[in-house]
């Protein structure tokens, strides 16, 4: 039984370990593409709104993807597991709609939060919206999804998550491709990093629509008391969130502030594009944690385990030096 539950996790594991490096690597192709097409200011603008878009998204999904996995295993039976799945996925939806409204009543205001001074406040509005827009199907999707691996249904997980990602570069190309898809009445030029918050936000709202149809059966309600003990197993995990995506993208915040206003979109734009260099190393990484957990926690019985495990990672440094070289060379 215990072999069984462990192989149906590793099986998970992988599905979900792979589903992530394909999706990884089909945005990665995304960015000589757009460095091609756009100028480094332009790609700056994009740099920055998705380095916004995560602490957004931290903050709004409140920590309860995390309390609704931990109360959703300790739920008494399939009724009380649905009313943990009903009070987290209402509260965070109140909380993505909520700040979807915020962003539709004070647009002009919010279009001086992106510090972009060569841009007017009517050119700036658009990304106001779009940005606005993309993290409110993103928040409400969050615990859906999270439902879906609460249930075991990786494959499904799986396919709405690449089908978003393939919707999304598919769009892409044919906003960009055609330089004016929308016809004359279209302002927005053709390498404008609009079109691209644009493919972004169908392939997030398709996205919840499938999940919708995923996750029939139950409405989103919340009930007070479970939402206050929730909140408080969740409140420690958001706050670690928080810290956990600042040191990941706080650094671009730091170039768009700290440089001069003239320059910096363009410092951003290049090393927005120079960073996305290294999710060739995190690829790498996450394909060999995918084959070495398994067979570590498979192994670690043996009495030769201890110089296995010392010469895979000997392996593991040479090859990972080699990317390395390769990419800086």
């Amino acid at each position: 039984m215990a072999n069984g539950n462990l192989s149906k996790l590793a099986g998970q594991v992988a599905i979900y370990g792979i589903s992530s490096v394909v999706s990884r690597l089909l945005n990665y192709l995304l960015v000589p593409y757009y460095t091609r097409i756009m100028s480094p200011a332009e790609y700056g603008i994009l740099t920055d709104i998705y380095a916004l878009i995560p602490f957004a998204l931290v903050v709004l999904t409140l920590g309860m993807e995390s309390g609704y996995f931990r109360f959703a295993a300790k739920a008494q039976g399939v009724e009380e597991r649905k009313k943990v799945y009903a009070t987290t996925w209402g509260a965070v939806l109140t909380a993505a709609t909520l700040f979807l409204a915020i962003v539709l009543l004070f647009d002009n205001q919010l279009t001086h939060l992106f510090g972009y001074e060569s841009h007017t406040e009517e050119q700036l509005l658009p990304y106001v919206w779009l940005t606005g827009a993309i993290i409110f199907f993103d928040v409400a999707g969050a615990i859906p999804f999270a439902r879906l691996r609460q249930e075991g249904r990786a494959m499904r997980y799986v396919t709405i998550r690449l089908l978003s990602v393939v919707i999304n570069i598919g769009l892409c190309l044919w906003f960009y491709g055609s330089g004016a898809p929308f016809g004359a009445s279209c302002d927005w030029t053709p390498t404008t990093p609009l079109f691209a918050l644009l493919a972004n936000l169908v392939s997030s709202a398709v996205t919840f629509i499938l999940l919708l149809l995923s996750c029939r059966g139950v409405a989103p309600r919340v009930e007070r008391k479970r939402l206050k003990t929730i909140f408080a197993y969740s409140l420690p995990l958001l706050i670690s969130g928080i810290a956990v995506t600042a040191n990941e993208f706080i650094d671009r915040q730091m170039i768009k502030f700290l440089m001069p206003a003239e320059e910096s979109l363009v410092a951003l734009g290049i090393y927005g594009a120079v960073v996305k260099i290294g999710v060739v190393m995190l690829l790498f990484t996450q394909m060999y944690r995918l084959a070495a957990e398994p067979f570590f926690l498979a192994e670690f019985k043996n009495d030769e385990f201890k110089n296995t495990g010392a010469e895979t990672m000997k392996y593991f440094v040479i090859v990972s030096l080699a990317i390395f070289l390769f990419i800086t060379l």
